[in-house]
């Protein structure tokens, strides 16, 4: 997991709870290092429900599927990646049932093979991702000069 939310001690509590093993809490990421967290994982998680700001839409979802990592995301914040369905899945937050399923399902089953055979129209709908961490960041150096 990673950010500071206010969420995170909970979170943390919840995995001592049930003795979870795997689950790795980190800071905040530079841009730079992003790519190697998503490309070490087997499935990204992006839980956002009722979001306060109505036009928000994360940038996670088309980084995670530009790295070969297909994305889970609320059934709410879904509806605003029309052009990308295809390479999502999507689940309800508050059922918790279904969440552990579809995480269940997201370590065991292939659920990246549809990005490999598709990397290539990928890459092309979205760009070089690479590229876009570059501007990224030189934007953020620009800020941090001034």
């Amino acid at each position: 997991m990673i950010g500071n939310g206010p969420f995170r001690e909970a979170c943390e509590r919840q995995v001592c709870k049930y003795g979870l093993r795997t689950v790795y809490f980190l800071d905040p990421l530079p841009p730079w290092r992003i790519p190697a967290v998503l490309r070490s994982v087997r499935a990204v998680v992006i839980p956002e429900h009722s979001f306060g700001v109505a036009i928000h839409q994360s940038q996670i979802p088309f980084e995670a599927i530009a790295c070969g990592v297909t994305p889970l995301v609320s059934n709410e914040a879904a509806a605003k990646y029309k052009h990308i369905k295809e390479y999502i899945k999507t689940v309800d937050p508050l059922d918790s049932e279904s969440f552990a399923t579809m995480l269940k399902q997201a370590l065991s089953e292939s659920w990246n093979q549809r990005l490999l055979e598709d990397s290539s129209k990928i890459r092309n709908s979205l760009g070089d991702y690479c590229k876009y961490v570059g501007s990224v960041e030189s934007v953020l150096f620009e800020l941090a000069s001034q």
